[in-house]
């Protein structure tokens, strides 16, 4: 069986390259294309003087697809493994940290010209996150929740009903009966 012919279009070997500090194993392009580097040779890298590096073979690149993107909410997202796990990564901030150099905390990678899909490092920019809007309901929410919660102590479902409480009266207060009987086993099996 004949060998296809790689497509070389798709992977000029103009494209200059550099590592990305947080993902070890992984080389991205200025035009926001990312490999794998672990199965290319140290003589199939050579350093330019502006501290890149160009991939000489463009062919064995071809062999290795480059790591594919997706779009969600609205930004581009790529699937990255760091220590044997998958996380997904939105594009701009793994290209700009290569680039530009590392995260500044609670920061983000926005594009100057709002296109989410323009990724080249010429184009982004760490703007700080915007604060993170709680809504009045969600607020009240997480208040009741840290009452019930503190109710969920089972020295505290033990006292009730040891009080007399029914176990739905204890349920009235917003604790599940599930959490009750599982305070009152582990009460029993202690002593």
């Amino acid at each position: 069986m004949a060998r296809r012919k790689p497509n070389l279009k798709n992977y000029p070997s103009t494209l200059e390259y550099r590592p990305a500090p947080r993902f070890p194993g992984y080389i991205v392009s200025e035009a926001g294309i990312i490999h794998r580097a672990t199965h290319l040779d140290a003589e199939d890298l050579v350093e330019t003087p502006s501290g890149s590096v160009r991939v000489r073979a463009a062919v064995k690149l071809s062999r290795y697809p480059a790591v594919k993107s997706r779009v969600k909410n609205g930004n581009r997202m790529v699937l990255l493994c760091i220590g044997g796990k998958y996380r997904a990564h939105r594009l701009a901030c793994v290209v700009l940290e290569a680039w530009a150099g590392s995260k500044p905390e609670n920061s983000m990678a926005t594009p100057r010209d709002g296109d989410p899909a323009n990724t080249l490092p010429a184009n982004l920019e760490w703007t700080p996150k915007p604060p993170r809007k709680i809504s009045d309901r969600w607020q009240k929410a997480v208040r009741e929740a840290g009452v019930r919660r503190r109710l969920h102590d089972r020295a505290e479902i033990v006292r009730l009903r040891r009080q007399g409480l029914r176990i739905a009266d204890i349920a009235s207060r917003g604790i599940s009966n599930a959490t009750i009987f599982r305070a009152l086993k582990a009460e029993r099996e202690l002593g």
